[in-house]
């Protein structure tokens, strides 16, 4: 399972440096876009990437980008893609694809990424607006949107202090790269 870990982080390593550009460029994200992301719901045009089924009906354009590839029967149904396994080692931490063009980000015009969006990182400190995903505590004072997103699932009080996912343990598969969380940016409404 380590081969399998290592190779998806690669492959998730590649696309999130491509996010994480595309954030900064200002470039809304495209169907079929995954993010991780560490609230414990789906944004407003993102789903769980849990394998569920969608109607083709209702995501024609997501369809025509996966097909049966992940599963359903291809005339009525289709699959997202399952990652659940590859979410074991991120405490919680869930992987999200984008359902549509006009997301969150997109809609609201904004260049900045969604409060609680975690992104691969390759440098020794974390961008502005942005902290390492170490399990640190913050305060609310100072970050309440983000607190808005995360409560205390991760630590801390939820009212004084919001606690940061902690990946330290999955980053070791990382090849010195680390997870990042954006602290700053469009606040995702809920579905």
């Amino acid at each position: 399972m380590k081969l399998s870990w290592f190779s998806m982080c690669i492959v998730m390593g590649i696309f999130m440096l491509a996010s994480l550009a595309t954030a900064t460029a200002g470039d809304k994200p495209k169907i079929g876009d995954i993010l991780i992301f560490a609230g414990d719901y789906a944004p407003e045009g993102w789903a769980f990437c849990d394998g569920q089924q969608l109607d083709v009906s209702g995501n024609q354009t997501l369809f025509d980008q996966l097909g049966v590839k992940y599963g359903g029967d291809g005339r009525a149904s289709f699959s997202l893609p399952n990652l659940k396994n590859q979410e074991a080692d991120l405490n919680g931490v869930r992987f999200l694809i984008s359902l549509k063009e006009a997301s969150s980000r997109a809609e609201t015009g904004e260049e900045s990424p969604l409060v609680g969006e975690i992104s691969f990182y390759a440098g020794e400190t974390a961008p502005e607006g942005w902290a390492f995903c170490d399990g640190s505590e913050l305060s609310v004072s100072g970050n309440s949107e983000l607190a808005t997103v995360l409560g205390s699932r991760y630590g801390g009080d939820g009212v004084s202090t919001v606690g940061l996912p902690n990946l330290e343990e999955a980053e070791k598969t990382l090849g010195g790269m680390r997870y990042i969380i954006a602290l700053d940016g469009v606040l995702a409404e809920q579905n």
